[in-house]
């Protein structure tokens, strides 16, 4: 079952999500500038590389430079500029992710979310990474993804490790979503892997169940019974 409460952060999770406040403030121009700086090097790698081929083999004549460099500049500008332009949104918005998350500490509470598990859960692996199904109270189900290709690092550091397979977990959370102190702690839990009860990986299995349940996010609650979300998916499973 799962219980909310509204509390001070703790000293480390204060300091993770000040940490990642001052990683989204970084300034737009920064990034463009390490766009491109990326891409300056990569045009000079290639550059360098066809110089030593012509100067040991003299594979090009003038006018081939020429033809290279204005065919170059014609391909690389208009790219430099979509991404470039695409980082600098991105980095804005990053931006107001970063002061809605020092809102967040300068008013000095986050929800503390702790779910207190049995057997009655599954885990649903998908391409990016994997569903956790549970009962949050008698009417209702937690989702939960974690993420294999965002910084999510109760994928990384518990769900990879199998260190996430215990009865209690909890972490904080702020109202924007942004989550931090993860643990996973008490007496071990059977990891009730569909994967493994099915005999097969399909990537389709975890989008099936992330449809039917209504296309959620993270960390939301569904007005649906644990019973029907565990009945959905065991028809899913092969005979026994």
């Amino acid at each position: 079952m799962l219980t909310v409460e509204r509390v001070a952060p703790p000293p480390e999770v204060a300091a993770l999500l000040a940490r990642a406040a001052d990683q989204a403030a970084m300034p737009a121009w920064r990034i463009a500038a390490q766009r491109l700086a990326g891409l300056g090097l990569v045009v000079a790698i290639v550059f360098g590389a066809i110089g030593l081929l012509d100067l040991l083999f003299g594979i090009m004549d003038r006018a081939g430079w020429l033809v290279l460099i204005i065919g170059a500049s014609l391909m690389l500008v208009p790219v430099a500029v979509l991404s470039v332009g695409g980082e600098i949104r991105a980095a804005r918005a990053r931006q107001g992710a970063a002061a809605a998350l020092k809102a967040t500490l300068a008013g000095g509470q986050v929800s503390r979310f702790t779910l207190e598990r049995d057997a009655a859960h599954w885990f649903v692996e998908h391409e990016h990474g994997v569903i956790h199904v549970c009962a949050a109270d008698a009417g209702r189900t937690l989702y939960l993804d974690l993420s294999s290709v965002a910084d999510d690092p109760r994928w990384e550091d518990w769900y990879r490790s199998g260190r996430i397979h215990r009865r209690t977990w909890r972490w904080y959370a702020t109202d924007d979503g942004v989550l931090a102190g993860f643990v996973a702690e008490g007496e071990p839990l059977a990891p009730n892997s569909f994967q493994q009860a099915a005999g097969r990986y399909d990537p389709d299995d975890g989008g099936a169940l992330f449809e039917w349940l209504g296309s959620p996010g993270d960390g939301d609650v569904i007005a649906r019974p644990f019973a029907k979300v565990d009945a959905f998916i065991r028809k899913a499973l092969p005979p026994s």
